[in-house]
């Protein structure tokens, strides 16, 4: 039974048409039975003039030159490096290799080092490049008859085709002189095209059905087909109406998935005509999008690391900027804002220190698959030093890692009872789900107030608020509030956790009160109505990363109403105390040294 009611409070936030899809997939066979026939034949496929066009200056300036060799040389000896995990194969490349994460596979399908080879053998001319391209496409042609296998996933179909798309001009002229080949690629190319057309990503739909898209546009310009061009257009069309929050965010909610999607969307624009209904459309949400992501980096340029977010995973935003300033398009309103309500990206900041705060829904409601239970989570700097972090992603695949990663005690924000803010499961699953409701960003000369709230999933008589209160240049206040809805009120113990960088070494002055020490920055940490305890937590920036840090909690154990935080001093105070009173509003008298704050919050 309570399985079924995990199943029934997913499935009943999918759209019919996911439904429609995921049981077509179960129920009807996949096409194209005769593939093998089709590469054994003798006929020839060969195209002269292909009108599709792609700048190879653009794309050697989107590599460094230095690093795109080593990575070659690597391609060469059969090592591929994905998600922090290499593997040489001695013999035939294993394109299934069950040894490896599903991802891992993916990723060795995308057939993404196709630029590195390509781009080694315009730069040296040396043949040998173009060899090992031929050679790895057609064993992958060899090797993958079962179109069960993840290498005909459409999503690892989609990245290929582009890719070998792209080989034919990174590899023009040597690629048209051998009819043979040619004709064998071309065919592999057009059958996946035809595949991919008639197996769509409607069950799943996000940011893999942009994908997509983008491979039958550039398929359709390549093969000059219609069909695919127009299905292309038609999908970019109604996705990015609905993907593309008003405010330029994904509507995953996810910095690494925003500049996937905002990649695709270069690309598309790369190939179209400026004078094409299609390119306004993109050129403007590509705008919209890239002014969202230079408003939400971090002080160190990176990306923060909500919802499954890696910063490997993507071009870095720096190659993003580049890429859309070669093409010419500019970031919208040069003013930055810090408020993105569509999006749920908060940020407050100071001549000293910087904060983004993750107030927003934990994904789309029909395809939440990278949501995480981190609401009112934060990553926190001073300067461009990390110093609260959050705890990004490890892997998809389901185990300690993928579970750790998504869990409420993963993230900045509380814990109440030792049950998670949303119903988290499998991999990518989510059943019930909390949704933060009443944010507020209030700025009043030095000081700047976030204020939200939910109820756990879990646990829906509870309600959790969250202040976080910024006095410019001299401290910040983290202050939570739990209450309950039931007037039969039990003890909650309640975690409050505070993820802290690597580099980060702490230092405990008296009871209840830390230093913590970067590189370049002293700051201290003072816990209110609760007590501390310090632990190990996961770091992990990169897929296939993690690194050891240390964990703050804060823990409670009272009857609701319950009062508990923490003040942040962006400096070593030698002497330093914080009281408060809750019984009309909040009152906070804090002494830092010989200054002496009083700050009045009005809470409901």
């Amino acid at each position: 039974m309570k399985n079924l009611l995990l199943y029934f409070n997913t499935a009943k936030y999918l759209k019919k048409k996911q439904i429609f899809y995921r049981l077509k997939k179960l129920i009807l066979p996949k096409r194209f039975s005769e593939f093998d026939k089709l590469i054994k034949e003798e006929n020839y496929f060969l195209l002269e003039k292909i009108p599709l066009k792609f700048d190879i200056n653009l794309l050697k300036q989107m590599f460094d030159l230095d690093e795109y060799k080593k990575l070659a040389k690597l391609i060469m000896k059969n090592r591929f490096s994905f998600l922090n995990r290499e593997k040489k194969y001695s013999g035939k490349i294993k394109w299934n290799d069950l040894e490896e994460s599903r991802l891992w596979r993916f990723n060795l399908n995308y057939f993404d080092f196709t630029p590195i080879l390509g781009l080694s053998f315009r730069e040296t001319k040396n043949k040998k490049y173009y060899s090992k391209f031929v050679k790895l496409a057609s064993d992958w042609i060899i090797n993958n008859k079962n179109l069960s296998m993840d290498a005909w996933h459409p999503y690892p179909t989609s990245r290929r085709i582009v890719n070998w798309l792209l080989a034919f001009y990174l590899f023009y002229p040597e690629i048209i002189k051998e009819n043979s080949f040619y004709s064998y690629y071309l065919k592999l190319l057009y059958f996946q095209l035809d595949y991919l057309s008639n197996n769509l990503e409607y069950d799943l739909m996000n940011n893999h059905l942009i994908s997509n898209a983008k491979a039958l546009l550039f398929g359709g310009i390549f093969f000059r087909e219609e069909k695919w061009y127009k299905k292309g257009i038609r999908i970019l069309e109604e996705q990015l109406k609905e993907q593309i929050l008003p405010d330029g965010g994904h509507f995953e909610r996810s910095p690494m998935y925003h500049c996937i999607v905002l990649t695709d969307i270069l690309d598309c624009l790369c190939i179209l005509p400026q004078s094409s209904d299609i390119f306004k459309i993109l050129k403007e949400k590509a705008e919209k999008m890239l002014y969202f992501l230079d408003s939400i980096l971090l002080p160190d340029g990176e990306i923060p690391l909500f919802s499954d977010s890696s910063r490997d995973g993507t071009l870095l935003p720096g190659q993003i900027f580049h890429y859309s300033e070669e093409l010419g398009l500019k970031r919208k309103n040069k003013k930055r804002i810090h408020e993105f309500k569509d999006s749920g990206y908060y940020i407050i900041k100071d001549n000293i220190s910087y904060i983004i705060i993750d107030g927003g829904d934990i994904g789309v409601y029909y395809q939440p698959g990278h949501g995480h239970c981190d609401i009112f989570s934060y990553e926190f700097f001073l300067g461009k030093e990390k110093i609260i972090v959050d705890s990004g992603n490890y892997e998809y695949k389901i185990g300690e890692m993928r579970n750790y990663c998504r869990s409420t005690r993963a993230h900045n924000t509380i814990m109440i009872n030792n049950k998670e803010q949303s119903e988290i499961w499998g991999s990518f699953r989510i059943a019930r789900r909390a949704n933060p409701k009443n944010i507020s960003l209030i700025k009043k000369d030095k000081l700047t107030i976030f204020s939200g709230n939910y109820s756990p999933a879990t646990q829906p008589n509870l309600i959790h608020q969250r202040f976080i209160i910024s006095f410019k240049d001299n401290f910040w206040i983290f202050f939570d509030k739990v209450t309950s809805k039931s007037k039969n009120a039990k003890k909650k113990i309640i975690e409050n956790f505070i993820h802290l960088h690597p580099e980060i070494k702490i230092k405990e002055l008296d009871k209840n009160k830390f230093i913590l020490k970067s590189k370049e920055h002293i700051i201290t940490l003072i816990p209110f109505n609760s007590y501390a305890t310090i632990g190990k937590g996961w770091y992990c920036p990169e897929f296939g990363m993690k690194i050891r840090n240390s964990v703050i909690s804060l823990i409670t154990e009272e009857i609701t109403p319950i009062h508990l935080g923490y003040i942040l001093i962006p400096n070593i105070v030698k002497s330093g105390s914080i009281e408060f009173n809750f019984q009309k509003g909040a009152k906070f008298q804090i002494k830092i040294d010989k200054k002496q704050y009083t700050l009045k919050i009005n809470i409901k």
